[in-house]
C-alpha cells in the first residue's frame, strides 16, 4: 500500500464527505475504496496497483479552479471548458465564460504565446 495514495484518499474523503463520493469521482465501487482504506483490498484479491494508479491519476493532479476556488480534476476542467454554452443556467453560464478566459485553459496559453 502506498502512503501517498492513502493520504490522497483520506484527504478526499474529508473534502468530499464520504467514501461513496470518493468512489464516484474515481469511477470505482465504494467497497474498493473502503477495503483499500482498511488495508484489506489486496488480501481480498483486489488489484491494489490498478486502484493506486487511478487514485494518483485523478487526485494526484488536482487543479485549483480560479473561478470556483476549489480543487477539480483535470477531466472536470476539460469538461467545463469544452462544453457547449449553457443557456438555461446562469451559474453554469458564468463558469463557462470564466473557463474561456481561464489561465489554465490551454487555448488561453496558446494565444499568449503567439
Amino acid at each position: 500500500m502506498s502512503s501517498k495514495v492513502m493520504e490522497l484518499l483520506l484527504e478526499q474523503k474529508a473534502r468530499l464527505g464520504s467514501i461513496q463520493a470518493v468512489a464516484n469521482v474515481l469511477g470505482v465501487s465504494r467497497t474498493q475504496v473502503s477495503l483499500y482504506l482498511s488495508g484489506t483490498y489486496a488480501n481480498r484479491g483486489g488489484r491494489a496497483d490498478k486502484l493506486e494508479a487511478k487514485v494518483l491519476e485523478v487526485f494526484g493532479s488536482l487543479k485549483l479552479c480560479p473561478h470556483q476556488q476549489t480543487e477539480i480534476t483535470p477531466q472536470s476542467c476539460q469538461e467545463a471548458r469544452t462544453a457547449p454554452m449553457p443557456t438555461s443556467d446562469p451559474a453554469k453560464l458564468k463558469l463557462w465564460i470564466a473557463c474561456k478566459a481561464c489561465p489554465l485553459n490551454p487555448k488561453q496559453q496558446e494565444s499568449k504565446a503567439c
